[in-house]
């Protein structure tokens, strides 16, 4: 089973605390209908944009925001593939969620699918991958620099059931 490695530090601890209470507040909290989208959608955008950033994405927050709005933007097809099935697979989840499904290898591979569509070829597109994965930061002058190196091909399906049985 998943059992990820951490300690809880005095620092750790004061700042769960501070969410903890940050988070009862929010919840007695009365939210306008009007505000709760407009947050919703500005968490969404940050979301989005932090996530594949991550993976190597050249957008920034307002070409984001611009995709989500049906906008064109002049960037690489890629990324804005990218940003836009980040968009599709967050609602696919929250169908998932609203619909009470436990999360299986299916859900997890359809998850998958979507998030890589247009941007790997369709035979990596929800399954497993067969070889090494790497996060690169792109430069403008080489060397691109890895930060992060995912684990041994091998270990994807046992690290997936372990992931999905924590879950």
């Amino acid at each position: 089973m998943f059992k990820p490695s951490y300690k809880i530090t005095s620092k750790i601890l004061t700042m769960l605390t501070a969410i903890a209470e940050s988070r009862s507040v929010i919840k007695r909290a009365k939210i306008l209908p009007k505000s709760e989208i407009k947050l919703r959608r500005q968490a969404l955008i940050r979301m989005t944009h932090s996530s594949t950033e991550i993976e190597g994405n050249m957008l920034n927050l307002k070409q984001v925001e611009d995709i989500l709005g049906h906008k064109k933007i002049d960037a690489p097809e890629r990324d804005i593939h990218e940003v836009q099935n980040y968009f599709k697979a967050i609602k696919h989840i929250e169908q998932v969620v609203n619909k009470k499904q436990q999360i299986t290898e299916r859900i997890l591979f359809k998850i998958h699918k979507i998030v890589t569509n247009n941007t790997l070829p369709k035979e990596q597109s929800g399954f497993y991958r067969k070889g090494p994965i790497f996060v690169v930061r792109r430069r403008l002058v080489p060397p691109d620099e890895v930060v992060y190196t995912g684990p041994d091909a091998k270990e994807v399906p046992v690290l997936c059931a372990n992931l999905i049985k924590w879950l």
